[in-house]
């Protein structure tokens, strides 16, 4: 076994961990009191921007595992590789819509977004484990 096969899966959880603690964040800055919003969507902001740079890693990571690592695995071959391929461009979609937050629609769909994403962290994470040797 490969540093990257330990690797993967520990950057990969504590950013997946990061971006519902950021989700949450933002979730609870809807119904927040005006000064305390301003506090917990900076916190929101940070660790979104901190698990979304995470998650481009724990692919990365990944690819490198599978690369160097695990000769009975093709890169690209698995659902685990699918899931996390899309969970990193909702990311990147989740990046896209901060940017653009002053318009109400993008304020309304940009939760969903995130919702759909930690959606996704479960069913990557149910797959990967299926992918344990």
């Amino acid at each position: 076994m490969t540093f990257a096969d330990y690797l993967h899966p520990v950057v990969g959880g504590l950013f997946l961990a990061l971006w519902w603690v950021g989700g949450s964040l933002g979730l609870r800055a809807r119904r927040a009191r005006p000064g305390v919003r301003a506090q917990l969507l900076r916190r929101h902001e940070y660790l979104a921007r901190l698990a979304s740079a995470g998650l481009a890693v724990a692919f990365a990571s990944g690819m490198v595992a599978v690369l160097f690592g695990r000769e009975d695995l093709v890169v690209g071959s698995t659902t685990h590789f699918k899931v996390g391929s899309v969970l990193v461009l909702v990311a990147g979609l989740q990046w896209i819509s901060s940017q653009q937050m002053h318009r109400p629609w993008v304020r309304s769909v940009h939760p969903w977004i995130g919702a759909f994403g930690m959606l996704l962290g479960v069913a990557h994470v149910f797959f990967g484990l299926q992918l344990t040797r």
